[in-house]
């Protein structure tokens, strides 16, 4: 087998690269490049800082997962709310739609898909998703794929209600 010039010393480039730089103990985020002997800072992901409810509210949190993203993706503008349901009608037929006036809109963490609501009042709601294509999809429970409904009581005033995982489509 016969290496060609050029193959050896893309080969030995890459090497020469590997070995200049050399991990510096202690901080897992710092490295030292010895061709220039100066310490390289690369940057780590700071907590997301979501906002807190008034007293006698309500918090919900949560986290949302795409299962198929080539089918469905939320609205880059944070596309999460939750939506009031009428309990008057007893069963639920149908999810309305959001209403931007009034539903809740989740504070998100782009980069995990954490996300929370704020300043809830007790009732029956829907999480409902606002999709890149403007579509508006129920969010399912991931553990049990049902609807995403939040039943909030008198009782849950100053709690924090944690969904768990969350899901679309």
């Amino acid at each position: 087998m016969k290496i060609s010039n050029i193959t050896l010393i893309l080969f030995l480039l890459i090497i020469s690269c590997t070995i200049n730089q050399e991990k510096v103990e202690g901080e897992g985020s710092r490295t030292k490049d010895k061709a220039t002997d100066q310490p390289q800072l690369h940057e780590t992901m700071s907590p997301f800082i979501f906002k807190t409810s008034e007293p006698e509210m309500v918090t919900i949190t949560g986290e949302l997962i795409v299962l198929d993203p080539s089918v469905m993706l939320p609205d880059p503008n944070d596309g999460i709310f939750l939506v009031r349901i009428n309990q008057d009608s007893g069963n639920i037929t149908s999810i309305p739609l959001i209403d931007h006036k009034i539903d809740y809109r989740a504070e998100v963490d782009e980069r995990n898909g954490e996300f929370v609501f704020t300043n809830i009042q007790p009732g029956l709601y829907a999480v409902v998703i606002l999709t890149t294509n403007g579509f508006e999809v129920p969010a399912h429970f991931y553990q049990d794929n049902g609807i995403a409904f939040v039943d909030l009581k008198e009782s849950d005033r100053d709690q924090v209600i944690n969904l768990d995982y969350l899901s679309i489509p």
